[in-house]
């Protein structure tokens, strides 16, 4: 069983994060110093081999700042483990807690976007969709959830169920994202992630779960005016496998360039777009993401290392749950 001060390798477990499938996530500091977030997974089961597979499928794409980083890939006798790039804290600096920065938290907070922040955060999206599938990759699972941010860009998370055309033939996802029983949409087809955008674009301009898709309140219909964001959420099935990500890409960029929005309080042409808009109407300016702190930032504020979580293992059970809790640090 893992926990915080266990030494695998060249990484040192600081402080559990999160849970997948198939293995728990933590935070983790290699001998280095640098910090990451450590995903544990058993391959007992079928779940461990595919998460693998699809690992190293992933890790042949080219780096750039629209993905999300895997470190390294790291196979034992019974499971492997691989390090990536760790969430920011939405929780801010000010705070002992960590709670990795998802869009499932942000649309909890902020209960919806506006036009230009969905925009904003599609584009960032779809830069790295774009990549994944030139690669023939397919995400499969593109959900709130799985989308967080790094150093203040948003990136999709959880690669675990990714695969191409030739693995992985299995079911996979969370239901309302996929097409339903009878789509003409092939299940391993990159035709199954724009279908989950537009489920996406629906969450974040309602602030409704996917269930209520596509019951948007009318009476707002001012934030939307303008916006190609209505057209791209209500694509068929058919129209969509005639597109690709570049496409999709396309026509939010034209709900940008060729059109006037309409938003509370203002009216603003094409132009004016990322330079003369007012700050409430980018990602940056929501209450959730204003304090957000990089990961590195609030963990070096609250002197969680390895030398610290080492001495807190050596302590008593309840000193061991206060340092799991983040409830004391140890001053290098």
């Amino acid at each position: 069983m893992m926990g915080p001060g266990e030494k695998i390798d060249n990484y040192t477990l600081l402080h559990e994060c999160g849970k997948g499938a198939f293995g728990s996530v933590y935070v983790a500091q290699d001998d280095l110093g640098r910090h990451v977030a450590f995903k544990a997974v058993s391959t007992l089961g079928n779940g461990g081999d595919r998460e693998l597979q699809a690992l190293e499928c992933y890790k042949r794409c080219p780096e750039c700042d629209a993905l999300l980083k895997i470190y390294h890939v790291v196979k034992k006798d019974a499971y492997f483990y691989y390090t990536m790039e760790l969430a920011d804290n939405i929780l801010g600096n000010n705070t002992k807690e960590y709670k990795p920065a998802t869009l499932a938290e942000v649309l909890r907070q902020e209960k919806k976007l506006s036009v230009l922040q969905t925009e904003e955060l599609l584009s960032q999206l779809l830069t790295g969709l774009s990549i994944i599938h030139n690669n023939n990759l397919v995400h499969r699972d593109i959900k709130p959830a799985n989308i967080i941010w790094v150093n203040g860009r948003a990136k999709l998370s959880d690669i675990g169920l990714m695969s191409n055309d030739l693995s992985m033939t299995y079911k996979a996802g969370t239901d309302g994202y996929l097409p339903p029983h009878g789509s003409p949409i092939p299940e391993n087809s990159t035709t199954v992630d724009l279908y989950a955008l537009t489920r996406l674009i629906f969450c974040c301009l309602s602030g409704k779960t996917v269930e209520h898709y596509p019951d948007l309140d009318w009476a707002d219909a001012q934030h939307y005016a303008g916006s190609n964001l209505l057209n791209l959420m209500s694509l068929s099935d058919e129209e969509l496998l005639k597109m690709d990500a570049a496409d999709f890409l396309r026509q939010l960029a034209e709900s940008v360039s060729d059109k006037t929005m309409i938003i509370p309080n203002m009216m603003c042409t094409a132009s004016s777009i990322g330079n003369e808009i007012t700050s409430n109407n980018h990602l940056s300016a929501l209450s959730s993401l204003a304090k957000l702190a990089s990961a590195e930032s609030w963990i070096q504020k609250h002197k969680l290392t390895k030398k610290g979580v080492i001495a807190i293992a050596t302590g008593t059970v309840a000193t061991i749950w206060g340092g799991i809790l983040l409830g004391k640090f140890i001053k290098k």
